[in-house]
């Protein structure tokens, strides 16, 4: 049986078409992705506040990937929590993160996580 793409199974909520899963990103922007993520690692400190760590220009450079880079981001976040919410939101104009949840990094986490897995990025 073939499914036709305006059958339920293909529709979102709102009976538009889903998103087809998100195509793993290619090999060159994963390496240029990763090169980056340590860049932006090594040259931030901790002790940096937010509006500081997203000026860095490798985090900025990752922006300038698109949306390409929002799985890499979103696996990024699931091994280790850091400030890569100001990318998602400008990436994506999602803000899946409660109120309530602002400022626990590890609640802002989930939030991205599930929104990425509903999204099909993940």
């Amino acid at each position: 049986m073939t499914i036709k793409p305006e059958t339920p199974e293909f529709l979102s909520h709102d009976n538009t078409p889903k998103r087809n899963s998100h195509d793993a990103p290619p090999e060159e922007l994963r390496d240029e992705f990763a090169r980056l993520v340590n860049s932006w690692k090594t040259g931030h400190h901790r002790g940096f506040d937010v509006a500081q760590m997203i000026e860095h220009p490798a985090y900025q450079r990752i922006i300038e990937m698109g949306e390409g880079a929002v799985p890499l981001i979103l696996e990024e976040l699931e091994r280790e929590v850091d400030h890569w919410f100001p990318a998602l939101r400008q990436l994506t104009g999602a803000s899946p993160v409660p109120e309530e949840s602002k400022g626990n990094l590890a609640k802002m986490r989930d939030a991205w996580l599930g929104w990425g897995r509903d999204e099909d990025y993940i």
